[in-house]
């Protein structure tokens, strides 16, 4: 067992170097890499090789994961109406606003498109809010999205129902409804009587009604009494 503890220390030492071997005064066996007097050179086996097997190329590490444009954002949602809101204007106007955390990333080309009845309404905006107007008295619908430059939408939010109250065009009140609207015939004439404007002067024809000019005077009508002046001279 030493002398193979031996032979192992002397072939890790001396590798490829000769190995001489003598017997001291005691008997003990020396292995030197040094030659001695009376020592004598040992032929030492061929040491073993070994040749590994090329490993592959390995594949350059891939970039850290960015984060995937679906996930850019955590929160989205509409602050204004809120839900089942009543909203009185008869012109029709609903202002809308959202949140979004974090906040609207201008800089990809991100934009919030805003939803009526589920219709776009009004262009793509870099804003969280937007007005509707002129919209239906009813019960309707509003919703909205983020979305990118190709118009892929990121996140949505939870659409809200609203009902619009507006005077309706047919009530008498209302200076829309066309009954309020005002006459601007004025060369007609009523049955029982009418005004009518000429070169010559006001008429008032009826039943029994005058007739009066700036040439002619005045007078009667069929069924009426009057009186006709004339200036002097006629």
């Amino acid at each position: 067992m030493k002398y193979i503890a031996c032979m192992l220390v002397m072939l890790a030492a001396t590798a490829q170097a000769e190995v001489y071997k003598s017997i001291n005064a005691n008997g003990e066996v020396i292995y030197s890499d040094v030659p001695t007097q009376g020592a004598k050179q040992v032929e030492m086996p061929a040491l073993p090789t070994y040749t590994p097997v090329p490993l592959p190329v390995a594949p350059p590490p891939a970039p850290a994961a960015t984060q995937s444009v679906a996930d850019a954002y955590n929160s989205f949602a509409l602050t204004k109406p809120d839900a089942d809101e009543a909203i009185r204007s008869n012109a029709g106007i609903v202002n809308v606003s959202v949140t979004l955390d974090p906040g609207l990333q201008v800089e990809a080309g991100h934009r919030i498109q805003f939803f009526l009845d589920g219709k776009p309404e009004g262009k793509p905006v870099a804003r969280l809010s937007a007005s509707f107007r002129n919209v239906s008295r009813g019960t309707h619908a509003i919703a909205a999205a983020v979305i990118d430059e190709n118009g892929e939408s990121l996140i949505n939010a939870v659409p809200v129902t609203v009902h619009i109250l507006r005077a309706s065009i047919q009530q008498p009140n209302n200076p829309l409804n066309p009954a309020n609207k005002p006459d601007t015939d004025d060369s007609s004439s009523n049955s029982s009587g009418g005004t009518t404007t000429g070169s010559s002067g006001t008429t008032t024809s009826g039943s029994s009604g005058t007739t009066s000019g700036t040439t002619s005077g005045s007078s009667t009508g069929s069924n009426g009494t009057g009186s006709v002046s004339r200036p002097k001279g006629f």
